[in-house]
């Protein structure tokens, strides 16, 4: 019985080929949906050098977390439901995808069961032959259409019917002309000689017998001759075994009345399963990802790099899995800090959020921990010894401790000294940071590796990035240029305008518990990163230009170890830096930008570490890798510059190194007014130091735009500044020191509910009085109103304040009377007052072992700690 398939192309009434005919392409299509998700699955697997889906979702979903996040602080709750969407539709997106691909394979189990039993162990059909040089007689399409339709009538009588066994049928047609373009283009580069498959028949057997009887009757036919045969219904070395995805038939191309034909042989019962995967292997035909899937196995097991490069590669390493451990505890001890009321550099950022600390840490911390176990999981993969091992993680234990411990376990003796059950908890995140997190990730790790050797399979969407964009892909240099260049514009937008604003706002680094630069100037910290996104502008297209022809894999090794050390740069030389300046915040930054900013160096460096791995078991550079020319490469280093140039003018044009260092700087005056701090506020300054400035006057908004990250505002030794107004410092919520010594303001101005106000600094004012209503329901503990001839003490000054601690009047025409709280009065003025300003006071907070002696030896002088409890211990 023969049927003949309906198709565009076979011979209509008049005996001609019918006219073409195209099927519209549709936006919304299924097929479209799927290529759409997985070429963006593709690029982000490319961004981050990585073709573990799995792992790519869950940085993905770490990222729109963020989003949801930065949407509720900025329009409320309809954000963060937004970007909840949009995660949760990009992991439904990503499987839904992926399942569409990856279908083939559960196709493929589907086929072998099959096989097997209708097969079992039967030996059918002739051995397989190969012809790789079968060509047509002619290339021209129309041509070989116009012949194949002129055998097609013969090839249905004098070929299939002959093949028709009892218990078997047959199927045949003409392939399009739209379908041999695609082929003719995708598969054999335009060659149209080449395509065998315009006659073709389908004879289908109902049994066994049958199947065996046809492709008997095959070899005996004496009007063809056989070409090429793929049998694959036997398996190697005499046949071809199944395709990738299960499938099984026996394929012959013949030559009949001089055009080369196919004929295909195959068992109903594999032609339906054949049916149904149809869509599936048409999709994934259409990605170019038809072919069996390689096996690799795990990296602990693979041929490994030369030393020198393995050498690179736990450096890196060691350094970043450091630098992960510890800003995932940067994120939960300041959450945990901000939530319990502590108010020091290190929280103003959380502090300015909406949602609680902890939220900020519970989405922030994972993703960093995750990092750092899988570079220590990396880490350990690259020694056999177990001496090697604890080596390196011992490196990374003693970076993070000398890092850390001198703030940790001050911190952490503050509040042990404490003991409410709040302070110990933060004393036990900050012991656990310092001392246990990197041991506990490592441990983590090397359980893991428990899994050694085990093979893994590469996916079908893996196989995509890993053919034209991975390290040995075909388009991967190209992928270099272009990575770097949006690195280049991320980290751009996000270092400089944040380095140019501290720089202006502070010229040369203070003093750091750590590693003290006091008195060197902080431009070279600018260029250092300047320099970096230079370097980063320019090594991809000069290192490629010099290889723009070359087949070694040395420039592709040497690109990707240049990436990661840049990407090392980014993060520690940040952390660096913003810790000379004593802006801890920067650490744990909560607008996407700058979270982006920070976190993807520490991803890609992870993830480019294991492709250089990857790489070095597979030696072979496809021989038809695109390479950028001489004048690309040329191109993409003088576009990087430029936009270098052009993202460095715009974002720092208000601050260092294009507008100077003004007289009232870091704030902005007119004249003699103070106006505004707004670049403070951009450099999220904590100590504000105003001293003799000349400043008359001070507008009721100069603080606003710090109002959340000040803590000591320092206005001493303006001799002209005769008022304040009243609510100029309402919204400094966190402010705890204030100085307005030798100044000629005659009225305090509220500081009423200051929750975190500490010290009061008013030596040689002309002040009379405080109303009680100035300082109610304040935190003060220490007011220094020495030296001050007008000045009369009032206990009902103090008497609604929640825990003063003393007050010294040395110098003051007035007497010491009982103070509530049980504060002490110190008629004595401490000689250290002669010489405070906001450097001196500074420098006191940071001399620790000096800071907690007493002051000149004189009675009371040493009763003032430099640190304020709330920086440290929760209220």
């Amino acid at each position: 019985m023969a049927s003949v398939a309906p198709e565009a192309g076979e011979l209509a009434p008049e005996g001609k080929l019918a006219p073409e005919t195209k099927r519209p392409w549709k936006l919304c299509s299924e097929t479209m949906h799927v290529k759409v998700i997985v070429v963006v699955m593709t690029v982000v697997m490319a961004a981050f050098e990585v073709g573990d889906r799995m792992l790519v979702v869950d940085f993905v979903v770490s990222f729109f977390t963020v989003v949801s996040l930065d949407l509720f602080e900025r329009v409320g709750e309809g954000g963060a439901i937004l970007g909840v969407l949009l995660a949760v539709s990009c992991v439904a997106a990503v499987v839904w995808g992926s399942r569409k691909i990856e279908a083939m394979e559960a196709h493929a189990v589907l086929f072998d069961d099959a096989s097997k039993k209708i097969l079992g162990e039967a030996t059918i059909g002739p051995p397989s032959l190969k012809a790789p040089d079968l060509r047509q007689a002619s290339d021209d399409i129309d041509e070989l259409m116009g012949a194949a339709a002129a055998v097609f009538p013969a090839f249905k009588t004098e070929v299939l019917q002959r093949l028709v066994a009892d218990g078997s049928r047959y199927e045949c047609n003409l392939k399009t002309r739209e379908r041999v373009r695609e082929k003719v283009k995708i598969e054999y580069n335009g060659d149209a000689a080449k395509i065998k498959d315009l006659c073709r028949g389908l004879v289908v057997a109902e049994t066994l017998p049958a199947l065996e009887a046809s492709c008997a009757a095959l070899q005996k036919l004496d009007n063809v001759e056989i070409l090429q045969v793929k049998n694959r219904l036997r398996d190697p070395p005499e046949g071809d075994g199944p395709t990738a995805s299960g499938y099984r038939d026996l394929n012959v191309n013949i030559r009949f009345q001089g055009h080369i034909c196919e004929v295909q042989i195959i068992h109903s019962e594999l032609l339906k399963l054949k049916t149904n995967q149809a869509p599936v292997y048409n999709l994934v035909r259409s990605l170019g990802l038809v072919g069996p899937l390689p096996a690799t196995t795990a990296p602990e097991t693979r041929r490994r790099p030369p030393k020198r490069t393995r050498a690179a590669l736990a450096v890196l390493r060691i350094f970043m899995a450091r630098f992960a451990a510890a800003q995932g505890m940067n994120y939960v001890t300041n959450g945990y800090g901000t939530d319990v009321g502590l108010a020091n550099a290190g929280q103003v950022l959380l502090r300015t959020m909406t949602a609680p600390g902890l939220v900020y840490a519970a989405v922030m911390a994972p993703p960093y921990f995750f990092c750092a176990f899988l570079l220590l999981r990396d880490l350990l993969a690259q020694f056999d010894s177990t001496r090697w091992r604890v080596a390196a993680v011992a490196a990374v234990w003693v970076l993070q401790f000398a890092s850390e411990s001198g703030l940790a376990l001050y911190t952490a003796m503050q509040n042990l000294a404490d003991g409410s059950p709040l302070a110990l908890i933060f004393a036990a995140l900050y012991i656990f940071g310092c001392v246990f997190v990197v041991p506990c990730l490592a441990a983590a790790a090397a359980v893991s590796l428990r899994r050694r050797g085990r093979k893994m399979h590469v996916s079908r969407v893996a196989l995509l990035y890993q053919k034209y964009l991975g390290l040995r892909g075909l388009y991967y240099r190209w992928k270099i240029l272009g990575l770097q260049y949006a690195t280049v514009i991320l980290q751009a937008f996000a270092k400089l305008p944040e380095m140019g604003a501290l720089v202006s706002t502070q010229s040369h680094f203070g003093d750091n518990a750590v590693v003290d630069l006091k008195g060197a100037p902080s431009p070279p910290a600018y260029w250092f990163f300047f320099i970096m996104l230079a370097i980063n502008s320019l090594y991809p297209g000069a290192l490629y230009y010099y290889a723009a022809r070359s087949s070694s894999r040395d420039a592709d090794t040497v690109a990707a170890l240049c990436d990661v050390t840049l990407d090392l740069s980014y993060s520690m030389g940040w952390v660096f830096v913003t810790k000379q300046f004593f802006r801890l915040c920067r650490w744990t930054p909560v607008e996407v930008f700058q979270t982006l900013g920070l976190f993807t160096p520490c991803v890609h460096l992870l993830f480019t570490c294991r492709a250089v791995e990857a790489a070095a078991a597979d030696q072979k550079t496809p021989t038809t890798a695109k390479q950028p020319s001489k004048k690309a490469c040329a191109s993409h280093a003088l576009l990087s510059v430029a936009t270098l140039a052009v993202i460095m003018v715009a974002s720092c044009r208000d601050r260092y190194p294009f507008k100077a260092e003004s007289r009232c700087n870091p704030c902005e005056c007119e004249g003699s007014v103070l106006t505004s701090c707004k670049l403070a506020g951009v450099a999220r300054v904590w100590s504000l130091d105003l001293s003799d400035k000349d400043i008359t006057e001070v507008r009721s908004d100069a603080f606003k735009d710090i109002k959340y990250t000040l803590l000591n505002v320092w206005l001493d030794d303006n001799k002209g500044l005769m008022s304040l107004p009243p609510d100029v410092f309402d919204e400094l919520d966190v402010l705890m020191n204030l100085s307005l010594m030798r100044t000629g303001v005659t009225e305090l101005p509220s500081l009423a509910g200051k929750k975190y106000f500490e010290n009061l600094f008013l030596d040689g004012m002309n002040i009379s009085s405080i109303p009680g209503d100035t300082l109610a329901g304040s935190r003060l503990r220490f007011v220094h109103a020495t030296n001050m001839p007008n000045f009369q003490l009032d206990a009902a000054t103090f008497a609604r304040t929640r825990q003063l601690e003393a007050v010294w009047i040395g110098g003051s025409n007035t007497n010491c009377v009982e103070l509530p709280h049980e504060a002490a009065c110190v008629d004595h003025r401490c000689r250290f007052i002669e010489e405070l300003d906001a450097e001196y006071f500074i420098y006191r907070e940071f001399q620790k072992d000096t800071c907690e002696a007493s002051y000149d030896g004189a009675p009371g002088c040493g009763e003032i700690p430099c640190l304020p409890r709330s920086c440290f211990v929760p209220s």
